[in-house]
């Protein structure tokens, strides 16, 4: 080996040694800190379209991070399924939540539910029993994470919006609380994965974005989403 090969081969691997951890902390960068809910009532029955929904956010998640990194609490037997939305199932799910959220966790809950007052306050039904949206609220309390955002779908569902709403929550209601559109025209998921919703043109499309630009969509159908 020449002196000049010998040169250049130490001059490359010099270059490898300090490039290695730069690459790693690209790396480190892309990775994204996020934790998320899917849930699906099963109370009056399962709606296809509802269903369909919630999958599509589900597959809208999973670019962004892993299966492990959420709990799909929907029908049973649907692909990813964690378990139905019963009473139990939730109160688990969100105890997991609290525990694997950290302050830089982006947290996302989605919530498709008829919201109902009961006994003057809002309340979602699930397949065993009802939740109050305060009792909700005290656990999304317990998140330390400040960034958090909360989308509410079905009848009546900006009645819950209200409760949950906070300085580190962004809670989207797919309609007010006085409508009763079934099938529920919001679809975030639609508009998450549509270009044009990319108001700020930065290469991506932001829940308030979306939010925005599916209320535009569906303005026709008389359906009016709201953000609490």
């Amino acid at each position: 080996m020449t002196r000049n090969h010998l040169l250049l081969m130490i001059s490359t691997l010099t270059i490898l040694a300090f490039a290695i951890p730069l690459l790693e902390g690209a790396d480190a960068e892309a990775t994204e800190d996020m934790k998320s809910l899917v849930i699906v009532s099963g109370f009056g029955g399962y709606s296809v379209h509802e269903l369909d929904k919630a999958a599509s956010f589900r597959s809208h998640l999973l670019d962004s991070c892993s299966q492990d990194d959420m709990v799909y609490l929907t029908k049973a037997g649907i692909f990813g399924s964690d378990g139905t939305a019963t009473v139990a199932n939730l109160e688990d799910a969100f105890e997991w939540l609290i525990t694997v959220s950290g302050p830089e966790t982006r947290v996302a809950v989605y919530i498709m539910d008829h919201a109902q007052m009961i006994n003057n306050q809002p309340h979602f039904r699930f397949e065993d029993g009802s939740i109050s949206a305060s009792t909700i609220d005290g656990w999304l309390d317990q998140i330390s994470s400040s960034d958090i955002t909360i989308i509410l779908n079905g009848e009546r569902s900006g009645l819950g919006g209200p409760s949950l709403a906070g300085s580190s929550r962004d809670v989207i209601c797919s309609m007010m609380s006085s409508q009763t559109y079934c099938p529920d025209n919001f679809d975030i998921a639609r508009s998450l994965g549509d270009p044009a919703a990319d108001s700020d043109d930065d290469g991506t499309v932001s829940y308030i974005e979306a939010f925005n630009y599916e209320k535009a969509r569906i303005q026709s159908t008389g359906q009016v989403p709201i953000l609490c």
